[in-house]
């Protein structure tokens, strides 16, 4: 006898009817409703969790790695995470170097843009920059290396970027952000802190006469070669900030994910056994009956696991976010999104 054929529609029927038992039996106070709510709760808060973690690093780019106590930056470059060359160094040379890659090494495009790219590559550069406090300084330690070195070290790209950072620094005609007569502006690249805007930074900077007489050879000789092109790399912001706090919003974003993974899934494997009678134990198949049964044996040791991790956690956003601890992570106590986190987590974790 031929085997009757069920009709397309039993499993759109059989769909509707598990989603509407699943509604029901999220609403009905029961062992399955529970691990509906833990959950859907756990996951949707680590989902958040990862998504402000992306706030949080945005807001720790942007505190100035300078020592500036009127701000709340208390730290200073040595608790970069990354070596940042210029951090330490004059604002005359910051600014200038700043200037000059966003005005003429920014893009593709740009009269020094192969220069920079291949000047950032250059150890032999790195290495001066790292030894110079001002364009000048810089330009006199690359005219003295490059003595010693018989004109190897640093590179002519080196050279010439380092010249242009010179000269932005001190022309007014380059413009009016950096050096004098009269005040300056900071405009129109807002370089400078907004209550440095009127100060020009690089007219304390010295230059003697002989020193003048030696860079204009080195622009003579340099600045009129023809640069090449290099593709760089997009620059990772590496956070100067007192809130090394990453490992610890990931962490909590991990774990509450995986805590919600599991109870949807325990959700559904109650759920689908939930309207099993006594014969239907019987059938001891692999699935769904015998992997339930597993998991219920460690269910305790589970949950126990997670909530201990879950309220690490929790305790560590809380303390770095919120707890004035002295000095201890200052500048976490300032970022809304990190407090609406800590206060999230307690929340979540205590209706867990």
């Amino acid at each position: 006898m031929a085997k009757e054929a069920k009709p397309k529609g039993n499993l759109l029927v059989r769909t509707v009817r598990f989603l509407f038992m699943a509604f029901k039996a999220g609403l009905t106070p029961s062992l399955v409703s529970y691990f509906f709510w833990i959950g859907g709760l756990s996951f949707m808060f680590g989902g958040w969790v990862g998504l402000t973690s992306l706030e949080v690093e945005a807001y720790l780019c942007n505190i100035p790695a300078q020592v500036n106590e009127s701000i709340g930056a208390t730290v200073g470059c040595g608790n970069c995470t990354a070596k940042l060359l210029l951090c330490p160094k004059s604002p005359c040379y910051r600014y200038a170097f700043n200037v000059t890659w966003q005005t003429e090494a920014k893009d593709a495009n740009d009269a020094f843009y192969g220069a920079f790219s291949e000047a950032v590559l250059d150890e032999g550069c790195n290495q001066l920059v790292s030894a110079s406090d001002s364009p000048a300084e810089m330009l006199t330690a690359i005219m003295s290396k490059r003595t010693s070195s018989k004109g190897l070290i640093p590179s002519d790209a080196c050279v010439r970027f380092s010249c242009e950072v010179l000269l932005n620094s001190v022309m007014r005609s380059k413009g009016k952000t950096l050096t004098g007569p009269g005040e300056c502006n900071n405009a129109p690249l807002p370089v400078k802190f907004p209550w440095e805007a009127t100060w020009c930074p690089c007219d304390s900077m010295d230059v003697s006469m002989l020193e003048a007489t030696n860079f204009e050879a080195v622009f003579d000789r340099i600045l009129a070669k023809k640069d090449t092109c290099y593709e760089t790399k997009a620059c990772v912001c590496a956070h100067c900030s007192d809130c090394m706090v990453s490992w610890t919003v990931w962490g909590m974003a991990a774990g509450y994910g995986l805590n919600g993974i599991v109870g949807l899934l325990l959700f559904v494997a109650f759920l689908s056994v939930s309207g099993y009678d006594e014969d239907d134990y019987t059938d001891m198949r692999c699935c769904p009956t015998k992997t339930l049964g597993c998991i219920c044996r460690s269910l305790p040791v589970i949950i126990k696991v997670m909530t201990y991790i879950l309220l690490f956690a929790t305790i560590a956003l809380v303390v770095q976010a919120v707890v004035p601890v002295g000095e201890f992570s200052s500048d976490c106590k300032n970022s809304s999104a990190l407090r609406s986190l800590s206060v999230g987590g307690v929340a979540i974790w205590a209706t867990l």
